[in-house]
């Protein structure tokens, strides 16, 4: 989406995570969402896989910000 990036957020896209999303909006400030994907290679840094295949881990998600609105995200955050 931009280039220069940091992460403001990384966790479990739960409610938390959509107060967080709702508040940068509000604020006008833009964010991206990623979502790392877990591959069997990942089986030996914590991911899990369940039965018949299925992938057990939790799911994170990282909000990232330009680098220039990083200061006025945090204060936005902050006001929760």
């Amino acid at each position: 989406m931009f280039g220069l990036k940091k992460e403001i957020y990384c966790g479990k896209e739960d409610e938390a995570f959509r107060k967080k999303t709702a508040k940068l909006a509000e604020k006008g400030i833009k964010y991206e969402i990623d979502r790392p994907v877990s591959h069997a290679a990942d089986l030996g840094r914590g991911a899990g896989v369940g039965r018949y295949g299925e992938n057990n881990a939790p799911s994170v998600v990282r909000i990232l910000v330009k680098k220039k609105d990083y200061d006025e995200a945090v204060r936005a955050l902050r006001e929760e």
